[in-house]
Formats: structure tokens, C-alpha cells, sequence
């Protein structure tokens, strides 16, 4: 019972230690964000740059307590000096090694595993955030259509592509829902997938027809 006791005192004891490492992280990364807005940002550059940027600080900087002096000579001594070094280490190969406890090992992994946290939420906040499509109405897609069919009419005398008509509307329409609206017009003929010319003719030969028909 004694022992059962000892090890929930134990287990409750290395929980809140953790809670405090982490704690402590938290200020050490809210005074960087701090210093950064203070230094004026970071240069522009993007949320990718910046991950970088923030993983290369060095390992002696995040684990800067006496604690964890002998994980920051052992990183010393094999070559790991920046955060991002540590990316591809195995944090088990610690368990081997008799001068690390099993709490100072779950401390060291806390305080990685919220550094690597605090650095993709700060990315995610600094990507851009991308504009939602929105739909064109039916009176908007009438005026691009008569936009294009002007364009055409002035361009008579030649073979128009289908880029030059998209351009023609800014933009404003997807080049599938062009080629629809253009497969349903009377003045406008396609040559292939990609290019189209006016077709000015098309009203004589249904005035020829019906007077044909008439007589």
C-alpha cells in the first residue's frame, strides 16, 4: 500500500514539475515574440522562412536552465547545436546514458515537443489566408459576355485565342465557364479547343433563309 502510495506521489510530483517546465517555455517564448515585434517583425519574410529562422536557435538558448547543462554539453559534444538539429534525433538514446534521469529525459522531450508547437502555430498564423471564390451572378456573367463579344467584334479580322478573351474579362471567369458561354453563342464560332473568331455573318444567313422560305 506504502508503495502504491509513493508512486502516485511520484507520478503526481513529475506532472506538475513537467506543468511548470512548460510553464516557464511559454514566458521564454513570449518574451522572443515580444523582442521580435520590438526588432520590427521578421523582414517579410515568409511563414516557411520563418520556421527555419526559428528553428536554427541554438539549443544552449531554449535549454538555458542549470538543469539542463549536461543535455546541452551532450548536444555539444555530438555536433547538435541548433534546435533544428534536433529534428532528426532519437530522444530514446538518452534512456542509455546513466547521468540522465527518466524525469530530466521527460522534461527534455516536454520542452522540445512545446518549442516544435509554438513554431508551426506561429507559421500557420503568418501564412496568408487565401480569398474564397466568389460566385459570379447572372448579371455580372451577362455584361462579361457582352465584354467578350465586343472584344471579338473588334478583333474581326483575326483568330482570337481563348487567353486573350479571359484577359479581356480581367479574369473574372473561369476559361472552362468561357468556352460553355461561347458554345451557346450565335456570334462566335471555334475554330478548336483554345480559338475562336466573330462570326458576322450569322444574322444575314437567317435573314437569307427566311426570305427564301417566304418565296
Amino acid at each position: 500500500m506504502c508503495l502504491f502510495r509513493g508512486f502516485c506521489v511520484f507520478s503526481v510530483s513529475l506532472s506538475v514539475k513537467i506543468c511548470i517546465e512548460l510553464f516557464y517555455q511559454f514566458l521564454y517564448n513570449k518574451k522572443v515574440k515580444v523582442q521580435e515585434r520590438e526588432a520590427g517583425g521578421t523582414g517579410g519574410k515568409g511563414p516557411q522562412e520563418r520556421t527555419q529562422k526559428d528553428n536554427m536557435d541554438e539549443i544552449k538558448d531554449i535549454y538555458n536552465r542549470e538543469l539542463y547543462q549536461p543535455f546541452v554539453e551532450y548536444c555539444a559534444a555530438h555536433g547538435y547545436r541548433t534546435m533544428r538539429d534536433l529534428g532528426c534525433y532519437d530522444f530514446r538514446l538518452l534512456g542509455r546514458r546513466e547521468d540522465f534521469s527518466p524525469m530530466l529525459i521527460t522534461r527534455i522531450k516536454a520542452v522540445y515537443a512545446a518549442y516544435q508547437k509554438t513554431a508551426a502555430e506561429k507559421a500557420e498564423a503568418s501564412a496568408p489566408r487565401r480569398r474564397s471564390a466568389q460566385a459570379v451572378s447572372l448579371v455580372m456573367e451577362t455584361q462579361l459576355l457582352l465584354q467578350m463579344r465586343e472584344f471579338l467584334q473588334s478583333n474581326s479580322n483575326r483568330i482570337v485565342t481563348l487567353d486573350e478573351l479571359f484577359r479581356a474579362i480581367n479574369g473574372q471567369l473561369k476559361r472552362t465557364r468561357i468556352v460553355k458561354l461561347l458554345t451557346d453563342a450565335p456570334w462566335c464560332v471555334q475554330v478548336d479547343r483554345g480559338t475562336y473568331y466573330w462570326n458576322g455573318t450569322s444574322g444575314m444567313v437567317e435573314e437569307q433563309v427566311a426570305k427564301v422560305s417566304m418565296g
